[in-house]
């Protein structure tokens, strides 16, 4: 296995630990909204917004896109 393999099954492991020794209810107050949640089910919530907003952050450009703000000199 290559190195962020294992990397990741070792976070998902750890996350799977998390999950189970935090297994109670929790009462959840979220704008207008209010209601009672496993603890769970919000650890794993935030880690999956997490690494989504992690991914896109460090997203490298695909082939032909520029890195960044780069004007046409040439014909303004």
């Amino acid at each position: 296995m290559k190195k962020h393999g294992i990397l990741i099954l070792a976070v998902l492991i750890l996350l799977a630990v998390l999950g189970i020794q935090n297994a109670g209810s929790v009462e959840v107050h979220f704008l207008v909204w209010s209601g009672t949640v496993s603890l769970t089910l919000i650890l794993v919530v935030q880690f999956i917004i997490g690494a989504a907003v992690g991914a896109l952050l460090t997203r490298r450009p695909e082939k032909g896109q520029s890195k960044g703000i780069v004007r046409d000199v040439d014909n303004e």
